[in-house]
């Protein structure tokens, strides 16, 4: 960990374009890679609006 205030290192994390590079071999085909909007009115996570 290094001295980022909030106790984490995004780097220790696997983000969904990390896992896009990786299938990127001859044999694997990514028919969709984007980013949609999400509808959350109330509640934990409503105040995430894009997903990927």
């Amino acid at each position: 960990m290094d001295d980022d205030p909030h106790g984490f290192d995004p780097a220790d994390y696997v983000m969904p374009q990390d896992v896009a590079r990786y299938f990127t071999h001859p044999g694997w085909h990514i028919l969709v890679d984007d980013v949609r909007e999400r509808h959350v009115s109330g509640a934990a996570g409503a105040h995430h609006s894009l997903d990927r």
